[in-house]
């Protein structure tokens, strides 16, 4: 089942947009293959491809269960990972163009 999933996710690759109008990778970029990685178990492949992804996934889920469970106290930490999130994700697109 997941392999199926995993097939599916690389037959439908979405191309970035960004990079083929502008010639340079978005703050984006790696985020499709770096969940393919961490499907198919390559955590530390998976890191180096897009940084921000586990947080962000950490963040969905806590949204998720703060959706259904209208806990308050949940608000703060949501917060507070999405703002690591930005931090993540524009400090690793500004590495990627510098390298």
């Amino acid at each position: 089942m997941l392999e199926a999933i995993i097939q599916w996710l690389e037959k439908y690759l979405i191309p970035c947009q960004y990079k083929q109008l502008f010639g340079f990778s978005c703050p984006a970029c790696g985020s499709q293959s770096a969940l393919i990685l961490l499907l198919r178990g390559n955590l530390v492949e998976s890191f180096y491809a897009f940084p921000a992804l586990i947080p962000l996934l950490i963040t969905l889920l806590m949204s998720i269960i703060y959706f259904f469970t209208k806990n308050l106290t949940l608000v703060k930490p949501i917060k507070m990972m999405l703002i690591l999130n930005l931090v993540i994700i524009v400090v690793s697109w500004i590495v990627k163009l510098i390298m």
